[in-house]
């Protein structure tokens, strides 16, 4: 689903994009292609005068406004800044590195082509705290490596640098490009792995998930992006190639992890601005296209976040290839990204019966040599004791711990709806759409949990997760909390948080009718709740405490 956000953002490409505590934070970027007095083309790069190097959209005003700061920010406000790496860690915005603007003037050949010269800032760590609302120089035992357009991540206790350049225009050597920043003893270390190493000239991201770091680079002869990935406990390089539906080779692209995957938004290569969302599965390490509702603005050198498994793109740049002409684009946009199954395993067995699933699904389909019947709200469906007995743990122990089920044709199932029952046969019988709605998962959700087939239910909690709105956000807390889901539940009382705190990017009037509604009680009750009772048990079960006596659902 893509969704504008109320208000528009600074003119800024290349920039660091944070969120805490309800208020999106803007460092540096470039103002490009602004209108320039004559004969002073760098005044197209300056910050306009209600605006500065450090901004935030705050949650009262509505608009973005300079952040008000104490300590040394890394660069004067009167100039911009671009070129710097960020992230946020323990509650502090990292920004390392810097490209300092000059003040000589600039032809206009330069800045169509970014022949930017400027000096690099060599000793430049700065974090600066939200809590505190102060900038803090962070001292270093041994010079830094000089950088500039390279990435950061966090790994425990050190700052993974990575690739860049070491002078404008001049990317570091494959066997530099990697480095260490111990945050216990402030010392620099340069890390040299072994394997695949990837080029950081065309590194375009670099990120840290569990016990291993993923660059992403353009290969030139497949004309698609590679995923390279770095072993953080043996440092070692392994090329992964470009598995499943990857996206072509682009440059200046967004590229976010969100929960267990790592998405890709825009880019632009030859000359063709992209508007694109690719999810690669760092479990499965397999690419997908992911296509949203609706369509999202195109845009490269923008900004992107996640936020309670939202993706909102900030600011960046849309060529016009027809016209020539390139646009500043201000519009904030959210998507919300479903995720992607984990169909496909990251060691397969060496041999398998591929022939298996599709026949299984046809005897589904075709109803061929059923022995059980399967009966809900007055309908039928037949299926296979052995099939059922493999795929639920549930259905085993009533098919083979001789009760009537394991001998009567006909078996009678109540408590679920009929499309619920249906949608768990599809699953269990591989003839399941690999993306499935919002309403069915709600379903299957339900039928997957009273028979334990757990990786059903996992799947359907991360797409009930994707979908929240303000419109399913009660229904959902309710079915997690009658089902002693707590991860489903947490992130409804997540998502309502983030409406509370992020009002204002929501929009004022769609999050004060959420935060108006009577259900938010029961929704906060639900979750007081969940810290009291016992441990959740394999099959569903009622939940022993009842909730306030006032509907759930919206009427």
């Amino acid at each position: 689903m893509v969704a504008p956000v109320e208000g528009s953002s600074p003119e800024r490409a290349k920039g660091i994009i944070a969120a805490y505590a309800g208020e999106l934070y803007l460092y540096g970027g470039l103002p490009r292609f602004r209108v320039r007095p004559p004969h002073d083309p760098l005044q197209r790069f300056a910050y306009p005068e209600n605006e500065g190097m450090f901004m935030k959209l705050g949650r009262e005003a509505g608009e973005w406004e300079k952040v008000q700061y104490t300590g040394a920010m890394p660069q004067t406000p009167s100039r911009v800044k671009t070129g710097s790496a960020g992230a946020v860690h323990d509650g502090k915005l990292w920004v390392v590195g810097n490209f300092r603007m000059p003040t000589a003037s600039l032809t206009d050949a330069q800045i169509e082509q970014e022949e930017l010269p400027g000096d690099i800032d060599h000793d430049s760590i700065f974090t600066y705290c939200f809590r505190s609302n102060s900038w803090v120089q962070v001292k270093q035992h041994n010079p830094a490596p000089v950088r500039l357009y390279h990435r950061i991540a966090f790994y425990g206790n050190q700052l993974l640098m990575f690739g860049g350049e070491a002078q404008p225009f001049e990317p570091v050597a494959a066997e530099l490009a990697l480095w260490s920043f111990n945050l216990d003893s402030h010392v620099w270390t340069h890390v040299k792995p072994s394997g695949d190493l990837p080029h950081p000239k065309s590194a375009t991201a670099f990120e840290v998930w569990n016990d291993a770091a993923y660059c992403l680079t353009c290969n030139l002869q497949t004309g698609l992006m590679e995923v390279s990935r770095l072993d953080l406990r043996s440092y070692i390089w392994k090329n992964l190639g470009s598995p499943g539906c990857a996206p072509t080779c682009r440059k200046a692209a967004s590229m976010t992890v969100m929960q267990d995957q790592w998405v890709m938004y825009g880019g632009v290569w030859d000359g063709q601005t992209q508007n694109d969302l690719y999810v690669y599965d760092l479990v499965c390490e397999r690419w997908s296209l992911v296509k949203p509702s609706g369509t999202a603005t195109s845009r490269y050198n923008h900004m992107a976040l996640a936020v309670n498994d939202m993706l909102f793109l900030v600011g960046g740049l849309r060529y016009h290839r027809g016209t020539h002409q390139l646009e500043q684009v201000t519009v904030i946009e959210r998507l919300w990204q479903q995720p992607v199954s984990h169909i496909y395993e990251r060691h397969p067995p060496a041999m398998v019966n591929c022939g298996l699933t599709s026949n299984l699904a046809r005897m589904y389909d075709e109803q061929v040599l059923c022995d059980v019947d399967i009966e809900v709200e007055g309908m039928s469906l037949g299926a296979h004791r052995a099939v059922l007995a493999a795929a639920s743990p549930v259905f085993h122990s009533m098919f083979s711990g001789g009760f009537s089920e394991g001998t009567c044709r006909r078996l009678t199932i109540s408590g679920l709806a009929f499309e619920a029952m249906d949608l768990l046969l599809r699953y269990i019988y591989g003839c399941l759409g690999r993306h499935i709605s919002g309403a069915q998962a709600f379903l299957l959700f339900q039928a997957s949990d009273k028979y334990a087939v757990e990786e059903c239910q996992a799947h359907c909690v991360r797409v009930l997760k994707a979908n929240i709105t303000v419109q399913s956000v009660f229904d959902v807390a309710q079915l997690a909390y009658m089902h002693q889901c707590d991860e489903l539940l947490e992130a409804c009382v997540g998502f309502a948080a983030t409406v509370n705190d992020l009002a204002v990017i929501l929009g004022s009037e769609t999050s004060q009718r959420l935060l108006d509604d009577s259900r938010m009680q029961i929704l906060h009750w639900f979750s007081s709740r969940t810290a009291e009772r016992s441990p959740r048990k394999t099959s569903g079960a009622s939940c022993t405490a009842s909730p306030p006596r006032f509907a759930l659902h919206s009427g």
